[in-house]
């Protein structure tokens, strides 16, 4: 298991202003974690503000394995500020190896663990990023930004829109090189399930959107 220095630089300030766009994909969080509130919200505001538009504006490739194949990352910026969709963090515990996952089950929801709370914040966001990639994806008809489903282990995993969006988001907004890989699941599938809801249930946030 990786987990990052907690030495890293956290500069949430280069995003901080509010965006301009309506906020049409947000992420809500309800509990009392000090960092994965500010998490949620910055998370939200660069995906809806100029955070996301201004790096997006430096890919001029569609990303790998997209459907359409020749989705440019500002069409994809578009989609980002188009889409109306509400997303809402639960927390879990197992599996303890990755710091966040989407589970199709429940595609309103986005998951941290608490696990790799000792993160900094803007690392957090990040895989917030990364992960609300996946979500978009799911809820839009005609459209797939994925990866394999073997992460990092995958070749080009780079050139895919979650780890690309992810990764660069991370270094522009702890304003440093990718000091860290986010480790996470794309699916949480039938072999990690049981454990995974029951974790849930039992830090009492239910496993589905309000």
């Amino acid at each position: 298991m990786h987990w990052p220095s907690p030495t890293v630089c956290l500069r949430l300030s280069i995003f901080s202003s509010k965006p301009t766009y309506p906020m049409p994909v947000t992420i809500t969080y309800s509990r009392t974690n000090k960092k994965l509130k500010e998490a949620a919200s910055a998370a939200s505001d660069y995906l809806a503000g100029e955070g996301l538009t201004q790096l997006l504006a430096q890919r001029t490739t569609p990303f790998k394995d997209t459907v359409p194949s020749n989705l440019t990352p500002q069409e994809l910026d578009a989609l980002f500020k188009s889409t109306t969709l509400t997303l809402h963090l639960r927390e879990y515990t197992k599996p303890v190896g990755v710091n966040g996952a989407f589970d199709p089950n429940y595609p309103k929801n986005l998951y941290y663990n608490t696990n790799a709370l000792s993160r900094p914040v803007c690392e957090i966001t990040s895989t917030l990023i990364h992960e609300s990639v996946h979500a978009l994806s799911y809820a839009l008809k005609g459209y797939e930004f994925p990866h394999s489903d073997e992460g990092r282990d995958a070749p080009g995993y780079k050139e895919t829109a979650p780890y690309w969006i992810g990764d660069n988001s991370q270094a522009t907004l702890c304003g440093t090189s990718l000091t860290s890989e986010p480790i996470e699941i794309e699916w949480i599938d039938d072999s990690t399930r049981e454990a995974f809801e029951k974790t849930i249930v039992a830090d009492g946030v239910g496993i589905d959107a309000e």
